[in-house]
């Protein structure tokens, strides 16, 4: 139930179980009246509680007797705020409502609403559930939604500070060094935080100011401030300093590199299964990074990815664990024209991709945006929500393997990138119900993974026109050991 719910779920999580409870809390309260005295009580036909029926003038649990109408009044005010809460949660949040968070309001919804219905018909609540182990008052269904879902709504709040990844994300990056304020001037008032941020140096970037402050780790007067706050002249800002990995200086490591093509503007290589591209949470060193760094040498690879010298040489990339082709520049000239071909889709990059199911279709074409997924950070899922990306991928069919009578077995196919999203093949892979084979992230590990403990995708297919001499270049690799061995137990099965 920690579970984000999306927007037509939310509603209809909230409609259902509002209108079912609010039916259970009147029929309850119907056949109690109707069968009960007022006043009468069961003797003991329950070991923690019994039904007496009273009439409660009052608000829950017998308090504020003789205020009917206004007590009416205001449960209708509590359900208004409670539903608007609802609907503007993502706002005030900065995120969407967990379907836990949902399921709450709904209980307090529903229990004021079926109190506020015996208030304005009958002019009292009907109560009737009694404890019989401590002096409490007479309640209701009503009053237990209310009691719950406050209850639930908290237990939720405080689950999701503990563990929310993304308010830790940038903390885990990075060593929380110390807090730090800076006072606006007059001349910035009226501009958005981040971007004062960004201007008077406290972070490189806006993007990197907008991410902290998201992440609550800057205040304005001693208020947390939201992404979209405006700084006024005299304002105090407080912001937390960290260490960030990045700011490290990389050192040159000896880690083979298999190198197809080198000239004094960019390599080829075709990067092994397990190295990770460039330095990141819990991978500081052992990156492709600081393999090019011991080949090439600092000054001769370009810097025109990240915030700081974390990503020399590096125009784009590759999954840890997935293998094959990729490009680096040793110029800034050389890697700004690749990542602008790459923006422009004159780079072609096909992957052989290995997906479990039988995919009738020849061709296939899949447009999709992606986001980073909103409870579990390390995946990626599709999604409309804003900043969201578009997405494309194109794939053919080159082989089927073990055809069953409910499209079970395999499909080899080439797949296009159009975009270059993080994930992006075996998310989409995923969304069509065909996952990458092995893939420990969006597979199906319930399936025959063909003894892969890592997705079978490979960049095998690589295109593009050289920055300075514009030529056109191509290149392509062959399966490694583990994915050929898959294909090869696939053969000897069939």
């Amino acid at each position: 139930m920690g579970l984000v719910a999306s927007k037509r779920t939310q509603g209809i999580i909230y409609g259902a179980l509002a209108l079912v409870w609010i039916a259970l809390d009147q029929v309850t309260k119907a056949y109690f009246a109707s069968t009960y005295a007022l006043g009468q009580s069961s003797q003991g036909s329950w070991v923690l509680f019994d039904f007496q029926l009273v009439h409660n003038k009052g608000a829950a649990w017998g308090m504020f007797s003789d205020s009917t109408f206004a007590l009416g009044v205001m449960s209708l005010v509590v359900c208004a705020l409670v539903t608007g809460c609802l609907v503007a949660f993502e706002r005030i949040a900065q995120r969407p409502p967990t379907a836990l968070e949902v399921v709450s309001m709904a209980l307090v919804f529903a229990g004021g609403i079926g109190n506020a219905i015996d208030r304005f018909c009958q002019g009292y609540v009907v109560d009737f559930i009694r404890l019989t182990f401590i002096d409490f008052p007479v309640f209701n269904v009503a009053d237990i939604g209310v009691t719950c879902g406050f209850a639930l709504l908290f237990l939720s709040l405080l689950m999701y500070g503990r563990n929310n990844p993304a308010s830790e994300q940038s903390r885990k990056g990075g060593v929380l060094m110390d807090l730090d304020c800076i006072v606006v001037d007059e001349a910035y008032s009226g501009m958005r935080l981040d971007a004062f941020l960004a201007a008077e140096g406290v972070y490189l970037t806006r993007s990197a100011a907008a991410k902290f402050v998201s992440e609550g780790a800057v205040m304005i007067n001693g208020r947390t401030a939201r992404k979209s706050a405006v700084v006024r002249g005299g304002d105090m800002v407080v912001y937390e300093v960290y260490q960030d990995p990045s700011d490290l200086v990389l050192q040159g490591q000896d880690i083979p590199l298999d190198v197809r093509y080198e000239d004094d503007h960019l390599l080829v290589i075709s990067k092994q299964a397990g190295l990770v591209c460039h330095p990141a949470e819990g991978h500081v060193e052992g990156t492709l990074v600081n393999a090019l760094i011991n080949h090439c040498g600092r000054e001769h690879l370009c810097d025109v990815q990240g915030e700081g010298k974390d990503r020399l040489g590096i125009v784009h990339r590759l999954d840890r664990d997935t293998s094959g082709l990729m490009l680096a520049a040793k110029t800034n000239l050389a890697g700004e024209a690749l990542m602008d071909a790459i923006r422009v889709r004159d780079v072609d990059r096909h992957y052989l991709a290995l997906v479990h199911g039988w995919i009738p279709l020849d061709t296939g074409y899949i447009d999709a945006p992606i986001a980073r997924h909103q409870t579990e950070r390390m995946r990626m899922a599709i999604s409309d929500r804003e900043g969201s990306r578009q997405a494309v991928t194109t794939f053919s069919v080159l082989r089927r393997f073990e055809a069953g009578p409910h499209d079970e077995g395999y499909t080899l196919i080439d797949c296009k990138l159009y975009t270059g999203r993080t994930h992006q093949i075996r998310v989409h892979m995923e969304y069509i119900k065909h996952p990458c084979v092995g893939d420990p992230l969006y597979g199906w590990q319930k399936l025959d993974n063909l003894g892969l403990e890592r997705q079978f995708l490979h960049s095998y297919k690589l295109a593009f026109t050289h920055p300075v001499t514009q030529e056109r270049m191509e290149f392509e690799d062959t399966l490694p050991a583990d994915l050929q061995e898959a294909i090869s137990l696939l053969d000897a099965r069939s």
